[in-house]
């Protein structure tokens, strides 16, 4: 850099925001073949001032600045605006040159990172870059437009494409929050009703429990299942809401048929692993039993195997936690990626759910079936309940018959129903036929 583009630089490192867009207001309308506006800032930042103190913190800030600082050609500049975001305005508009500049920062960034001692933390620089079109945008709406494409940009170890401002990503984010935002709404509205599909007891046909799932009973779109608006909740992490909305809702129907003097079904309820991570969770579920006078063993969490990942200790720890409480749990989906035998030996469960890819495909070879009778058996052995769930037919359905599998879960039976639908069916004091089901639900 130049004497005055350094002076420049250092005297920005404070939160002179107001200097930096007089700056880049007028250096982006003098360059002709245009010039790029950077934003950066540094991923999970916030645990360094957790872990290893402010004052480690603000000294790593400052080595971020010296480091972007040192990359800057003459007449570009850079500010620290507030905590760990920082702006830079580059001379080119060229996406490779830029590309170039990004990657010799973080490459060179990430090699100082690796080779530090064991007290400095590892920390990992994003990138987002708008490129201005001289159209009169403000550069206030420049620096929100780098900062979209910052936060839209992947984590991986190369910098790429995506770090660059794309409207149609941008407007797609927007859409997305204006559905997260209806989805919000629906909740304070009570939109979103709990269907039970109902486990049925193999020996004696008749309905052993259910599993609750959420519907959205949409004003103008009627029922709408999960698969179109759990994910953007998960993405939103507010499916947290809709675990607890639906537990509240299972303890209501409990309360209501105990009043009533009906037979009481174990209900199953799943939590997603953001909802695991709640503080004072099972004291809440606790106090929504204990208030409406259900009994807690008549609640099951299922607790898919996926939550596992990098945090098995503190969900054993959760499963102990449930059954002092008086709690069952489940494992569910069984067999499926992380999950494995020995998860069996430490996972204190009651019921394991086998994943339905078991039961499709393969499921007419001999080797599949006799992994589904062995795990069966292990699982009878352990004295855990073995719930089958995804059976659709009929031959399924007879092969599981002389398995030690407890009860099955699926369409050959029942398909998920309304509250009052699963009423009708598991107080009529009849077995269900698979044949006449399937029939009459199509």
């Amino acid at each position: 850099m130049n004497s005055e583009g350094s002076s420049k630089a250092t005297a920005c490192y404070s939160h002179d925001r107001e200097w930096f867009v007089a700056e880049a207001a007028a250096f982006i309308s003098s360059r002709p073949k245009g010039a790029a506006l950077v934003s950066l800032d540094v991923s999970d930042f916030k645990v360094v001032n957790l872990v290893f103190g402010r004052r480690t913190g603000d000294r790593m800030l400052r080595h971020i600045y010296e480091t972007v600082e040192s990359f800057l050609e003459p007449g570009e500049f850079l500010i620290r605006d507030t905590a760990d975001i920082f702006y830079a305005v580059l001379a080119t508009q060229d996406r490779a040159t830029i590309l170039e500049r990004l990657t010799a920062v973080r490459s060179a960034f990430d090699a100082e990172m690796l080779t530090g001692s064991a007290h400095t933390p590892y920390l990992e620089l994003r990138f987002g870059v708008y490129l201005p079109e001289n159209d009169g945008t403000p550069v206030e709406k420049m620096i929100e437009y780098a900062n979209m494409a910052r936060k839209h940009s992947l984590r991986n170890l190369r910098v790429t494409d995506k770090c660059f401002y794309c409207p149609e990503r941008a407007q797609h984010k927007v859409e997305e929050k204006q559905r997260a935002a209806e989805l919000v709404e629906a909740m304070e509205k009570r939109q979103f009703v709990v269907f039970l599909q109902p486990k049925v007891n193999l020996k004696t046909g008749r309905i052993a429990g259910a599993e609750a799932l959420v519907r959205w009973n949409h004003p103008e779109r009627g029922i709408l299942a999960p698969g179109l608006f759990i994910p953007l909740l998960e993405r939103c992490r507010l499916v947290h809401r809709i675990d607890i909305f639906v537990f509240e809702e299972v303890c209501r129907l409990l309360a209501k048929w105990q009043r009533e003097g009906r037979e009481l079904f174990p209900i199953s309820v799943n939590l997603s692993r953001e909802t695991l991570d709640i503080p004072n969770l099972l004291p809440h579920f606790k106090t929504i039993c204990d208030e409406l006078g259900v009994p807690r063993r008549l609640i099951e969490i299922e607790i898919t195997e996926t939550s596992f990942a990098g945090s098995f200790e503190k969900i054993c720890d959760f499963v102990r936690s449930l059954n002092a409480e008086g709690f069952s749990c489940s494992l569910d989906d069984f067999g499926f990626g992380y999950s494995s035998l020995g998860c069996l030996q430490r996972l204190p469960v009651d019921t394991v759910k086998l994943d339905r890819s078991f039961f499709v495909g393969s499921f007419d070879e001999e080797r599949s079936r006799m992994i589904v009778s062995a795990m069966t058996c292990l699982a009878n052995r352990l004295g855990l309940k073995t719930v089958a769930e995804g059976i659709e037919d009929i031959e399924q359905l007879d092969y599981l018959k002389r398995t030690c599998c407890d009860m099955v879960q699926g369409f050959v039976f029942y398909r998920p129903m309304s509250a009052a639908d699963f009423e009708r069916e598991a107080f009529s004091g009849r077995s269900s036929n698979a044949t006449d089901v399937c029939a009459c639900t199509g």
